[in-house]
Order: structure tokens, then C-alpha cells, then sequence
């Protein structure tokens, strides 16, 4: 058995290890009856500042795990438009709410901070105290029974020293080693893991969040072609006037805010310093020529709805001119029941033109239909014409902007109308493709929140004939067209072009437009100076290509309406659209590809369908309008964790704080003969062992066999005094005695 060590003064408190001093003197051996004694006693603040350690550390963990899934005051940051209910909450969604939970954000870091910075002083000190318990502890000869080596190796926290670390893993763990000690050691980097470890997994993320909810008007397809219908006495030519104004006016570099494309707008061979290669977002008509889908739609290009989803009708069109034979050309178009024919001719003995254009199947009906479905429709294009001139010979060297001959061409345009999903966050802020199913789309896929646009049905009192007409008799002469027409409002692009490129006012139509556009005042005061733009030069011409025709591009001069010379005016003009892409030499041009022509009606379709729809804003919103709603939110930090980095912090946290409380409530129920075993304990303990340690340099301390000798656990010995207080025991080094709750030691005044 160990050898005990005792106090030989009993006028010390029973929290020193002193067992007395030598050589006391005879004034304090007289007062032994006045000797000081002291029971044990708990430490229960440790279990306070451990609770208030754990509420900072769960505090912040747990409120940056809820912020990493949803918002403090709501389930989500994803609000579920596709419910009812979840269109409810986003209407009562108040942004106090989430302007509070930032706030929440910033003090879980802060709570975070702190928890992290307090983690080795706590865990220390708790071990310190835990340790009083620890070595006073006596039991049956085992692993407790420690040295005052391994004792000294506890006082001196030996878990944060790397050398004594060392010494356990190289074979020291006899000499320094405790239960205790790798407990503390693994506590402390548990606890020092922690940090380092939300570091890693915690990363903060922007969400939007809402910010209210805005909206516009929207012209429904089906609704507007649904109205329409009804309406009587349409001014077909001021909606012609508008048309052929429009293509006058439009070049191919002229920004489109309605013209949409799914991708970026340049192929992989443009030069991205290009004017024509226009990025999303900044389209025209030159970047809708490469690019694989591009769409008419009413919001301007690049408008997004943010959290919402939300669709808007789309049309996208698609020309083909190709030549064909006079025999492919419409028999007898002139007798088809309401087919669009038209025959223009101004041939003399000396030359001139003869023009034929049909444009077969019923042309007084409406094309478009009053569904949200995808419609398709094509509309076909016939034009035969025979150019001459004989009046003078054909100068080689500056010859005419036309080759005489027989021309026979077909337009096909084909029309597609739909729906599509505009951009927002849950589509990578793209357009989305053309809806085969739109109801489908909006039952499954959109729900409430597209409901919320009132789409949703006609609310018409009854159903709309598309099929009525004004007369079922065949009209031949332009000037019957307003009758045949009146009473339609949604015409078809190409019809509207026609009218717009081939009818009365137009260029073909030479009764009219010369005398009434130039008059002879303007011919002698301009001269050779501009006096018209024909409509569709600019988008057949191009941005930096050579001249087209000489006599029309870039504009008509006051010359060129004298006279015979309107005649040659009118050849030219029919022989744009003939797609022979011929150079004439330097001064005529190079006439138009039928690949330009098929680009410039594209062009010129999507002009026609922009003012169609904006004939309905204007004259007749209020039925025929949805409602088309967006709330681009706000962003939001938030933290961001992942399922794994979550599992192990929680795992690492609970271990560490179940363990730091557990020595909390230890340390606070067991009664301890010093507070902690620091420096002051460890002069206690060094005295009890008089002439063991005395004042000598050390500069090995391992080489002090003592330290291995004595023990090094605290208890108490079977000398008992008796004094006017009570029983009074001492303290020993290695006693043999469990310390007592109830029992007096000696301990200091």
C-alpha cells in the first residue's frame, strides 16, 4: 500500500494538502481548541455558465439549420403559386417578416462566433474543476489509483500540451496516462473540431424572397380573336396605311422589344461585334435571321415574372419563297369564291408590266382560332408577272435594277400561336418552349397561380362565329376589297402584308400612288432628291450589303416619278420579289436572295401580328385582357448546409454538449475539497510530501522518481481531533478515506 501522506499542523483548512507545518510553535499549539474546520462544498455555478454555453451554441446551430430550409416565419422560401393556399400565404406574406429573420441570421453568426471563441476556455475549465472530484475519489486499488506524476499531468492540462501527447502515444501512457485525461483530450477536440467544421459546411447563399406583387395588362389571343369577330365596319385601309408604314420605316438594325429568341441570338460563325448578332435582350430583326427559334410576344424582351409563374401568348412564323411555272400558278383565280385576286397591267407598244396575285381559299374568314391550344396555319402567295421594255435599248453599262422575262413565285407563310412559360427563377430565367397543351401546362405544372391571371375563360354571353362574311360573290377590282374585308379584324399575316405591299396606295397600284403621292410641285422642287421609301426595302436590303436596286434603294428620287419613268419604277419594285438574286452591275445592284425574301417577310409578319395586337389595346382591352403578374423579390442571405455537414455537426454538438453538461452536473453535485486543481492545490499537495521536493534546479523533470512513487489521489486519513466544534479530520495525500459530505476538515481562516 502506498505510503500516506498527512498534515502534521492542524491549523489548516482541509482544502490545502499541507499536512501542518514543522516546528510550530508553542502559541499555536495552545489554540487547538480554536482550530478552523470547514466541510466539503459543491460548485454549482459551473452547471450556470455550462447552460448558458449551451443555449449560445444551440441558439445559433439550431437557427441557421432552420434558416438553411425555410424562413423563421414561414415554411418556405419557395412559395407554392401552384395552391390556393399557397397563393394565400404569399398574400399575407408581410416583408417585416423576413427583414426580421436577416436580423435573426446575423445574431445566430454572432451566437456562432462567440460559442466558438468560449469552446477551450469552457471545456477547460470544467475539466479543471471535474478533475477535484476526479482524484479524491477513492476506490479499490485499479485504474484510479494515480501517481502524483499523472496527477501533476492533469493540473497541468496536459490534453492542450503537445509534448505530453507525444509522451502518451511513444510509450509514456504508465507514467502520465489517465482515464481522465483521454476523456479531456477527446472532449477538447470535439469541442475544437466544432468551428472548424461549420466553417466548412457553412456557406452563405442568396434567395429571393417576395417583395409584393405587380401586374399588367395582357391582350389574350383567344379572347381578342373570340371578340373580334363581332365587330363590323373595320377601316381596312387604315390598318394597311399602319402596316405600310411600318415597313417603310423598319430596318433590319432597328431594336425589336418583342422580339423574343430561346437562345442568344448568334450562331457559332458570327462575329459577337456584329450589329446583327444581338444578345438576349437587345434583339432585331438581323439577329432574328440567325437564329434557330425566334417569336413574337407582347412583354418586352427579357422581361421575367421572377417568383411567379406565368405564361403569355407567343407566334412565330416561317417563309418559303420558291419559283414555280406559270402553269402552278391558280387557275381561274378571279372565280374562286372569296379568294384575294388581283391583276395589275400598264403594257404599251413600247413596254410595261402585267401582275397577277392570288391569294386562294377564303380570304374573309379569320385564319386564327379562339383556343389556347397550338394553332397552326399557312397562307399561300401567288404571283406571276411579265416584265418588257422595249421603248429604248438596254445600256450595258448602267442597265435597269430588272431583267425582262416571265416570273412566277410563291410565298408560303406558316403561322404558329401558342403559349409559353415566361422567365423566372424556376426556368434559369429562359423563355420556355412553345406549350403543346396548355391546359395541361396550367393544371399540372402552373395551377393557381396562372389561374390568378384570368385566362380562363371567355366570359362571352355566347359563342362567336369566325365563319361569317360580307358577300359570298367574288371580287375582282382592289377597289372591292374594302367591302370583302370590312367586317374582319384578325386577318392573317401574310393577307395583311399583301394588302399592304400589293393593294391600293401601294406601288403596284400606280393610279393612285403617283398622282396622289408626288405631286408636280415635289418633282421640280426635289429633283433627283428622295421622295418616298418603298415598304419592305430596308428589311430586304440588309445592314452593310450592297444597293438592291437602283432605282428604290435606299429611296425613290423626285426623277424617277416622271413620266414612263413610275412605269420602270413599278418593274423594279415587282422584281424584288422575284428572288433571283442577280447582280445587275454596279449602279442597279445585286437583286434579293429568296433567302432575304424569306427573311424580310418573317420580318414583316411579325410587324403585322405586333400592330394586330396593338389594335387591341387600343381599341378594345377591357374584353379581351388577362392579367399577367411578376414579383422579382429580394435577395436574402442565408446559410447553406448540407444534409451530410448538418448530420455531423449536430452528432459532434450534441456529443459535446451532453459530455460538457454531464461534468456541469458532476462538478456541481460533488462535494470537493478545492475548487480546481490549479497552482495553489498543487503547493498543497507539494507540502504534504515535506523534504521530497525541495528548491532545486529540474530541467528533467521525468528523471524525478518521486512524482512516479507518490500517489497522487486526495483523501482523508482515520486521525480524528476532537474540538468544541465537532470531529475534525485532516486531508492526506493517497488517504485511505473517501472525503464526506458531512464531515469537518481543516481548512485556512
Amino acid at each position: 500500500m502506498p505510503e500516506i501522506l498527512i498534515p502534521r499542523d492542524d491549523s489548516h483548512c482541509a482544502e490545502s494538502l499541507i499536512g501542518g507545518r514543522e516546528g510550530a510553535s508553542s502559541e499555536e499549539n495552545a489554540k487547538k481548541n480554536q482550530v478552523t474546520s470547514d466541510t466539503l462544498r459543491r460548485a454549482p455555478y459551473i452547471i450556470i455558465l455550462a447552460l448558458l454555453y449551451a443555449i449560445i451554441a444551440l441558439f445559433s446551430w439550431a437557427t441557421l439549420c432552420t434558416l438553411s430550409r425555410r424562413p423563421i416565419w414561414g415554411k418556405s422560401y419557395n412559395i407554392d403559386f401552384h395552391s390556393i393556399d399557397g397563393l394565400n400565404a404569399y398574400f399575407k406574406s408581410d416583408k417585416k417578416n423576413f427583414d426580421e429573420d436577416e436580423r435573426i441570421f446575423r445574431a445566430a453568426r454572432f451566437c456562432q462566433s462567440l460559442a466558438s471563441v468560449l469552446t477551450i476556455p469552457l471545456t477547460s475549465m470544467v475539466c479543471s474543476c471535474a478533475m477535484v472530484g476526479f482524484l479524491q475519489k477513492r476506490t479499490k486499488q485499479g485504474w484510479r489509483s494515480l501517481t502524483l506524476r499523472q496527477s501533476m499531468t492533469l493540473a497541468d492540462k496536459g490534453w492542450t500540451d503537445p509534448v505530453t501527447i507525444t509522451k502518451l502515444v511513444s510509450g509514456g501512457w504508465k507514467r502520465y496516462g489517465s482515464i481522465f485525461l483521454i476523456f479531456a483530450l477527446i472532449l477538447n477536440l470535439i469541442g475544437a473540431s466544432i468551428s472548424p467544421l461549420q466553417g466548412i459546411f457553412i456557406t452563405n447563399k442568396s434567395v429571393k424572397v417576395p417583395n409584393g406583387m405587380s401586374s399588367m395588362d395582357l391582350v389574350d389571343i383567344w379572347k381578342w380573336v373570340a371578340y373580334s369577330a363581332e365587330k363590323r365596319g373595320v377601316d381596312v385601309f387604315r390598318s394597311t396605311t399602319q402596316l405600310r408604314s411600318r415597313l417603310m420605316s423598319t430596318g433590319t438594325s432597328d431594336p425589336q422589344f418583342r422580339l423574343w429568341t430561346r437562345d442568344a441570338g448568334c450562331n457559332n460563325s458570327s462575329n459577337g461585334n456584329d450589329k446583327a448578332c444581338a444578345k438576349y435582350g437587345q434583339s432585331t430583326f438581323a439577329s432574328m435571321y440567325n437564329t434557330t427559334e425566334s417569336f413574337w410576344a407582347q412583354p418586352p424582351v427579357g422581361f421575367q415574372t421572377g417568383l411567379w409563374k406565368q405564361v403569355a401568348p407567343r407566334i412565330n412564323f416561317t417563309t418559303l419563297h420558291e419559283k414555280i411555272s406559270p402553269q402552278d400558278f391558280p387557275t381561274d383565280c378571279q372565280n374562286i369564291p372569296d379568294a384575294l385576286y388581283m391583276h395589275y397591267a400598264n403594257m404599251t407598244e413600247i413596254g410595261g408590266y402585267l401582275v397577277d396575285i392570288c391569294m386562294p381559299g377564303n380570304q374573309t374568314k379569320s385564319p386564327w382560332k379562339a383556343t389556347r391550344e397550338r394553332q397552326d396555319f399557312v397562307e399561300e402567295l401567288y404571283v406571276k408577272a411579265t416584265l418588257d421594255w422595249d421603248f429604248e435599248p438596254i445600256d450595258k453599262q448602267s442597265p435597269p435594277p430588272w431583267t425582262p422575262g416571265n416570273y412566277s413565285f410563291k410565298i408560303t407563310l406558316n403561322t404558329t400561336a401558342g403559349y409559353f412559360e415566361l422567365p423566372n427563377y424556376h426556368n434559369n430565367q429562359r423563355p420556355g418552349p412553345l406549350l403543346d397543351d396548355p391546359g395541361k401546362y396550367l393544371e399540372k405544372g402552373c395551377g393557381a397561380q396562372c389561374e390568378y391571371q384570368t385566362l380562363r375563360s371567355l366570359d362571352f354571353d355566347r359563342k362567336r362565329s369566325l365563319e361569317e362574311t360580307s358577300s359570298k360573290e367574288t371580287e375582282k377590282a382592289v377597289g372591292d376589297i374594302v367591302d370583302k374585308l370590312s367586317n374582319l379584324v384578325s386577318k392573317g399575316p401574310l393577307l395583311s402584308i399583301t394588302l399592304a405591299l400589293f393593294t391600293q396606295g401601294s406601288y403596284l397600284d400606280i393610279r393612285h400612288t403617283v398622282p396622289g403621292a408626288y405631286q408636280s410641285w415635289a418633282r421640280d422642287e426635289v429633283g433627283w432628291g428622295c421622295v418616298d421609301i418603298p415598304p419592305l426595302i430596308k428589311l430586304l436590303h440588309g445592314e452593310g450589303d450592297e444597293t438592291i436596286s437602283g432605282d428604290l434603294d435606299p429611296c425613290v428620287s423626285g426623277f424617277l416619278t416622271r413620266s414612263m419613268e413610275a412605269v420602270k419604277t413599278v418593274m423594279s419594285y415587282i422584281y424584288l420579289f422575284t428572288g433571283e438574286g442577280r447582280h445587275l452591275g454596279a449602279a442597279a445592284g445585286t437583286s434579293p436572295s429568296a433567302k432575304r425574301i424569306q427573311d424580310a417577310f418573317n420580318a414583316a409578319a411579325f410587324i403585322a401580328t405586333d400592330l394586330w395586337i396593338q389594335e387591341a389595346i387600343t381599341g378594345w382591352l377591357g374584353p379581351t385582357e388577362g392579367t399577367l403578374n411578376w414579383d422579382l423579390g429580394v435577395d436574402q442571405q442565408v446559410p447553406d448546409i448540407s444534409n451530410a455537414g448538418m448530420i455531423l455537426i449536430s452528432t459532434l454538438l450534441g456529443v459535446y454538449l451532453f459530455c460538457i453538461l454531464g461534468l456541469s452536473l458532476y462538478v456541481a453535485w460533488t462535494p470537493r475539497w478545492t475548487n480546481q486543481l490549479d497552482s495553489f492545490a498543487m503547493m498543497r499537495i507539494g507540502s504534504a510530501a515535506p523534504g521530497r521536493f525541495p528548491l532545486r534546479l529540474a530541467h528533467n523533470p521525468d528523471e524525478v522518481r518521486d512524482l512516479d512513487e507518490l500517489p497522487g489521489w486526495i483523501g482523508g486519513t482515520a486521525e480524528v481531533e476532537r474540538h468544541n466544534t465537532g470531529h475534525v479530520y485532516n486531508l492526506g495525500l493517497g488517504g485511505g478515506e473517501s472525503l464526506k459530505m458531512k464531515r469537518r476538515y481543516h481548512c485556512y481562516v
